[in-house]
């Protein structure tokens, strides 16, 4: 495990995946969901190179390659290397190896960093092209936490301000975890307010594309914000729990989404993917806030 604290937080991350596993303000709060197996193991794992789920857990390359990925892709899986560490900030490295190629048969480099500054911390992720042949990815954060977090309090004490009111309707989730764009369904917001309510994740996930509202404030009922969560550089929002009444919200900034009914399974057609020049690179970021 690798640490950084400030005189506001404190961070902790996992090896695996590079995936933060623990987010505490000074008196020792924590707020990142602990992975509870009874509900989902996971914290807060990066989704590369897909973001939810291909047809079948499968796709194929312009030039007939085949792609074999389960789930928000393999990144989460892997095992990544210390790359560096100041006083406020630290990175990893993971490179592509046999393993990677075995599924996704593509050369890169993803970097995930977290840096403090105050009561926040960015997570960015950077993609770099080492290969020879351009690079096609999505990538996207899955961050989950506690909810609720204040005694006494119940999930139903909660909800979501998005900086200003949203389209309020999200893609409809289909079986084999694909989207569909021949039904949506209607999300019950309250001008710029989703209150939270278990009921919302009965049908998995509530996927948002092309979301106009960059940053979002979890806070309860009567106000008093929880934190803020800003993701500029991506275009999609989803927001998820397990529906297994868990007491956590994951807000999950993705460039893309799950494979929608209607696309081909050609990797470089579907819809939002990312394609990245050979020797270039991108940086995505995204920032909590603890109030």
């Amino acid at each position: 495990m690798y640490y950084l604290k400030n005189d506001d937080l404190s961070i902790a991350i996992k090896p695996l995946g590079a995936e933060l596993s623990s987010l505490k303000d000074k008196v020792g709060t924590e707020y990142l969901w602990q992975g509870d197996p009874a509900h989902w193991p996971g914290q807060a794992p990066v989704c590369f190179p897909i973001c939810g789920s291909l047809r079948d857990g499968k796709a194929v390359t312009q030039d007939g390659k085949s792609i074999t990925l389960g789930r928000h892709g393999l990144a989460r899986r892997q095992n990544f290397d210390f790359l560096d560490q100041d006083k406020d900030s630290i990175r990893f490295i993971l490179r592509d190896n046999a393993e990677t190629c075995e599924v996704f048969p593509f050369a890169f480099e993803l970097i995930i960093g977290y840096e403090l500054d105050g009561k926040s911390v960015k997570t960015t992720y950077e993609v770099r092209n080492t290969g020879d042949e351009a690079l096609p990815f999505f990538i996207g954060g899955h961050p989950a936490f506690n909810c609720p977090i204040e005694e006494g309090l119940d999930y139903k004490d909660y909800q979501l301000r998005f900086e200003h009111g949203i389209e309020p309707y999200a893609h409809k989730n289909i079986s084999g975890g694909l989207l569909t764009r021949k039904e949506r369904v209607l999300v019950p917001f309250e001008g710029e307010v989703l209150p939270l309510d278990q009921a919302l994740f009965e049908d998995d996930s509530m996927a948002f594309e092309n979301i106009t509202a960059k940053s979002v404030s979890l806070e309860t009922r009567s106000g008093e914000k929880v934190l803020s969560f800003d993701y500029e550089d991506f275009p999609n929002l989803v927001i998820w729990s397990s529906g297994t009444n868990a007491p956590f919200i994951a807000l999950e900034p993705w460039t893309g989404l799950a494979t929608f009914d209607t696309e081909s399974d050609i990797f470089e057609e579907k819809i939002g993917v990312s394609i990245l020049p050979v020797d270039a690179s991108k940086r995505f970021s995204y920032t909590v806030t603890i109030a």
